[in-house]
């Protein structure tokens, strides 16, 4: 690479003259060596880019307008499957953000990020509408994914009173369901890939692809997957 793309910190990755102990500068290297290589990659492929008309973000907060929430509210009518996830503050682990996305029949989906120590008063409009967008969400018939047990990360919200807690909608952790499906994407190749595929209790359907060997369905078509064991 020419010295004028090369960013200032690559330069000196063969510079020893800065009198560090031995230890220090191996470490240097390896970081810099790994900058080098994130340099070049950044280089060689585009950015990695999700389009608008794919996803958007929405902040659920004391910000967030009327308009916001009615959009919000008229999108969520028409969907009945999401993904749902929570972070904890870090200084109390008390529960501080719901991050919710749906899965609406057509795109773009929205991802909701509901600050729990930042929404408006509760006799503001603003928050009744936030009410109600809970209640959509949860509502009976309603599925909603997320990896780990979410009626235990989720139980601290009947704290906030935004909706009945437990909820009638369906919590269903994929935790148990990554394994078979791991098993059934090693077999990526329509050549290789099995006839049948061992069912979990009320499992997702995969394609209808079904398979009662996985050790004998492995693909052997092309090169070994960076994700198989």
């Amino acid at each position: 690479m020419s010295d004028k793309i090369i960013p200032h910190y690559l330069r000196d990755i063969d510079d020893n003259s800065n009198g560090r102990e031995q230890y220090q500068q191996q470490q240097h290297i390896r970081k810099l060596t790994k900058a080098e290589e994130n340099f070049q990659l950044r280089q060689q492929y585009p950015q990695f880019v999700v389009p608008p008309s794919m996803y958007k973000v929405i902040h659920v907060n004391n910000y967030t307008s009327m308009e916001e929430m009615h959009l919000l509210i008229n999108h969520v009518q028409a969907c009945t499957q999401f993904t749902i996830d929570t972070e904890s503050e870090r200084s109390n682990n008390q529960l501080a953000l719901i991050q919710i996305q749906t899965i609406p029949p057509r795109l773009p989906s929205l991802v909701v990020l509901v600050e729990l120590a930042h929404l408006p008063s509760n006799h503001l409009n603003t928050y009744v509408k936030i009410k109600e967008f809970f209640d959509l969400v949860f509502r009976s018939g309603n599925e909603l994914y997320s990896w780990g047990e979410m009626e235990k990360e989720l139980d601290p919200i009947q704290n906030y009173h935004l909706f009945n807690w437990p909820t009638t909608a369906s919590l269903i952790n994929i935790q148990l369901y990554f394994p078979d499906w791991y098993e059934w994407a090693l077999a990526h190749c329509e050549s290789c890939s099995p006839d049948h595929h061992r069912q979990h209790p009320d499992a997702i359907n995969y394609d209808n692809v079904t398979t009662q060997n996985y050790s004998l369905s492995r693909c052997i078509c092309h090169e070994r997957s960076p994700y198989r064991p």
